[in-house]
């Protein structure tokens, strides 16, 4: 995929991190052309890997309903979306209301669906990809065996608020047997000043791997060591991510570098069909704490 990498992340799921060359992905009002970019790049990534295992295969394989995203608040909500059909599976597997927003089942690609605040989104079933939007934070893709796929936006604030890890427990309640998890391009630490006050309450959490030095010798976080932590806490298990530093490469939009306003997005998906009949065959499976 053109301005955008993709990562399998196992089991028929797949994530995309886009870049500034693609564009702003922030999505405008809530008219006809609302996420017009989240859609290209869910499109795309439909395209892309469609049912394959292998991304270079072209598949044309558009998504039923759409992309769904949220008003991110820097805290540790977190929203299960689906469409009406998922919604239905979900109930008679899992016994519970596992659906928060259900979006309509439609015919073709359904377009860009705002469903409320929240910092994580899991998406269930094959209609929906989730997104999050980023400049400097982390953006986080999980997957299960299962078939349930999960973007995670997570600052500073939310990581201490417990985001990833609370995601991760959401995923277990709903019968993941596993978790995995992929790290975006976000701020590295030798571009994150940060006061000692934060820095130790950061610390106090996730342990001394997370203060660093800024490039100059200053206190810094370093949100990849966070998030290597939060992963630890919460029973992820980590795959190779993108490395990518978004204050030193101007491929990537920063807050913090340049004071961009643009966004770039993860979006994620699962593409198969067969896994999640299985869904809900944990049941007594214990979160993570």
């Amino acid at each position: 995929m053109r301005h955008a990498e993709v990562r399998s992340l196992g089991w028929g799921a797949w994530a995309a991190w886009s870049d500034a060359d693609r564009g702003d992905m922030r999505p405008v009002g809530r008219g006809p052309d609302e996420g017009a970019g989240l859609v290209a790049l869910a499109e795309d990534l439909g395209r892309t890997v469609g049912h394959a295992t292998d991304p270079a295969d072209i598949h044309d394989a558009p998504l039923p309903v759409g992309v769904a995203w949220a008003t991110q608040v820097h805290g540790a909500d977190v929203l299960v979306v689906g469409s009406d059909s998922d919604q239905a599976r979900s109930r008679r597997l899992l016994g519970t209301l596992a659906v928060d927003r259900a979006l309509p089942s439609t015919e073709g690609f359904g377009g860009c669906h705002h469903v409320g605040n929240a910092d994580a989104l899991i998406g269930i079933g094959p209609d929906v990809p989730v997104a999050v939007l980023t400049a400097d934070c982390c953006p986080v893709a999980l997957a299960t065996p299962e078939g349930l796929v999960a973007a995670v936006h997570a600052g500073w604030r939310g990581l201490v608020a417990g985001v990833i890890e609370a995601t991760a427990q959401r995923l277990r309640t709903m019968g993941a047997s596993e978790v995995v998890g992929v790290l975006g391009p976000c701020i590295h630490p030798a571009s994150y000043a940060f006061s000692d006050a934060d820095l130790a309450e950061v610390e106090a959490l996730y342990g001394p791997s997370v203060r660093g030095h800024t490039a100059s010798g200053g206190p810094a976080l370093d949100l990849p060591a966070a998030v290597e932590a939060a992963f630890s806490r919460g029973g992820i298990r980590p795959l190779p991510g993108v490395g990518s530093c978004t204050a030193q490469s101007n491929r990537y939009f920063s807050h913090r570098a340049r004071a961009d306003g643009g966004r770039q997005a993860l979006v994620v998906w699962w593409s198969g069909h067969e896994t999640f009949e299985h869904v809900g065959g944990g049941s007594g499976k214990e979160g993570v704490g």
